[in-house]
């Protein structure tokens, strides 16, 4: 059965950037300095250097031997490696990547109430995924946080997974929260949380998730 493993690195305040560069490929060190936010710099670097870590021990190749391409979707891979797929994440705090044979994509999120999103939910969700967010509530509250949480990284992780971006409005992708599926089946999401950090896998139908370093379904 193929497989879509993923791996998660916490970011330490205060992180040296300067002393880690050497840890990622040489577009990463690039993209790594152009920040002019240490903590953005930072989510990068880790992002980084969790694909390089992978990259030496499924392909063999050192950081200096990493090139970067896009495909005609805009979707990254590593050039000479066309059978390797990965997708990165990063938020406050931690950076995951998930890897394997098969297209993948991740997406990570703290799980936080913000009034503001019930005009994410208006915006870029279908009236199915409004409902099951709400519940029996009658509008967006702190109760309704975690669902909302769900649908956005299943819906972020999907375009990550088919490598469209933003070629397709949010709202273009079916979903269904319940039985973690989309795209009428063909594909299939796994949850995995640390703490109040939802992490969203998307895989296809048929392909095995497995994670570790303190992440659990």
């Amino acid at each position: 059965m193929p497989e879509v493993i993923v791996r998660t690195r916490k970011i330490a305040p205060g992180t040296d950037i300067h002393k880690s560069l050497k840890l990622v490929d040489p577009a990463r060190r690039s993209k790594v300095l152009r920040f002019s936010q240490p903590e953005a710099a930072a989510l990068s670097l880790a992002a980084g250097i969790l694909l390089a870590e992978v990259c030496a021990e499924c392909l063999s190749l050192s950081p200096d031997e990493i090139r970067i391409a896009e495909d005609a979707q805009g979707k990254p891979y590593v050039i000479g490696a066309e059978d390797f797929f990965y997708s990165l994440t990063h938020t406050r705090g931690s950076a995951s990547i998930a890897y394997g044979d098969v297209p993948c994509g991740i997406d990570g999120e703290w799980i936080r109430y913000r009034a503001g999103d019930i005009r994410v939910i208006d915006r870029c969700l279908t009236a199915d995924e409004k409902a099951y967010i709400l519940g029996d509530h009658d509008a967006y509250c702190e109760d309704c946080a975690e669902r909302f949480f769900r649908i956005w990284t299943m819906k972020e992780s999907m375009v990550k997974q088919s490598g469209e971006g933003i070629r397709k409005r949010l709202s273009s992708y079916d979903t269904d929260p319940v039985c973690m599926t989309g795209d009428g089946g063909r594909l299939v999401f796994r949850e995995f949380r640390q703490d109040d950090l939802m992490l969203t896998v998307c895989v296809p139908k048929g392909v095995s998730v497995s994670t570790y370093e303190g992440a659990k379904e």
